[in-house]
């Protein structure tokens, strides 16, 4: 099972967001460390989406990713790193 600390984390780095727990989860029950599933999870999506980022800012549809960012929750992690990859670009 997962412990309610490692529910704790969870909540912490990707709030409520369906697909990220069910990302998280999926490679959690693979290795059974939460704080290392999150990380590579959190990577792997923030490495697609600053891919995506810069492909819809060449097109001129970079808003789109402010409904992608509004999606998250707001104060996890993954929410914040998106925020300062916006930001950056």
């Amino acid at each position: 099972g997962v412990s309610e600390n490692d529910c704790i984390l969870l909540d912490k780095a990707v709030g409520r967001h369906p697909y990220l727990n069910a990302i998280i989860l999926d490679e959690f029950f693979n290795t059974r460390d939460m704080k290392s599933s999150i990380d590579k999870q959190i990577n792997s999506v923030l490495t697609h989406y600053d891919y995506l980022f810069r492909i819809l800012k060449k097109d001129k549809l970079d808003d789109k990713v402010v409904k992608l960012y509004s999606a998250i929750h707001s104060s996890s992690i993954l929410a914040n790193c998106i925020g300062q990859i916006h930001t950056t670009y």
